[in-house]
Order: structure tokens, then C-alpha cells, then sequence
């Protein structure tokens, strides 16, 4: 059910999403996990009830991610992919792709995963 909805919003957003998501989970991977045999990771898809909006959060149990903020906005406020590191382009797209993106460190507030979450809004 959940995925003919997402289709339904458009080829687009859906590749943009999975974009995104794809290089969301690849950085969990890596950096979350550097040398587990073994992880948890959560991908939940949800939509308002008026479809007005998309939010993806995506759930780990791994190291948490310092400084998350300072770092989305350092690429949000670069104007030219080139000019960044080697690294660092993945979040670059994902910043500029969604209309928000935050993240919760485990412990932070009482929850007991880190929490990384993208919203798109007005997709209906």
C-alpha cells in the first residue's frame, strides 16, 4: 500500500527519495557502524493526512552523529558542490532535495535510537 502512494506522487520524488534515503543509509553504514557484523536500522515512510507531506525517518542503533546540524547547514550554504571536500557531497544533495532534515542523537531526548528524518512538503 505504502509504495503505490509514494508512487503515486511522481517518478521524480520518488527517485529524489530514494536518492536521499539511499545516501542516508549508506552514511549509517559507515559511519554508525565501522566495524559491526551486525546492525539496526529502521526505515519509516510516512504521510500526512492530507498528503500534503512526506516525512522518512530513518532509525539506527549505532554511533550517533555529532554535530549534524553545523554540518547540514555548511553544505546548505555551499554554492558550489566543487568547492566542498572530497566528502561531504551525499549530504550536500540530501540538504538541498528535502524541504527540512534534522537529526536526534540517542539519549538526546530520551529515545533510545538515533533518529534521522527528511520531509518533503507539498507533494500533493
Amino acid at each position: 500500500m505504502g509504495w503505490e502512494m509514494l508512487s503515486s506522487q511522481g517518478i521524480e520524488l520518488v527517485n529524489t527519495i530514494t536518492l536521499c534515503v539511499s545516501e542516508l543509509m549508506a552514511n549509517t553504514i559507515e559511519y554508525a557502524f565501522p566495524s559491526a557484523t551486525s546492525l539496526c536500522v529502521t526505515l519509516t515512510i510516512t504521510f500526512s493526512q492530507d498528503s500534503s507531506s512526506i516525512s522518512v525517518e530513518i532509525e539506527d542503533d549505532g554511533a550517533s552523529f555529532t554535530n549534524f546540524e553545523m554540518a547540514v547547514e555548511a553544505v546548505r550554504s555551499a554554492h558550489d558542490v566543487p568547492t566542498l571536500d572530497d566528502r561531504g557531497r551525499g549530504l550536500y544533495l540530501v540538504g538541498n532535495m528535502c524541504s527540512d532534515l534534522f537529526y536526534v542523537a540517542k539519549n538526546e531526548e530520551d529515545i533510545p535510537l538515533n533518529k534521522t528524518v527528511l520531509v518533503y512538503e507539498s507533494v500533493a
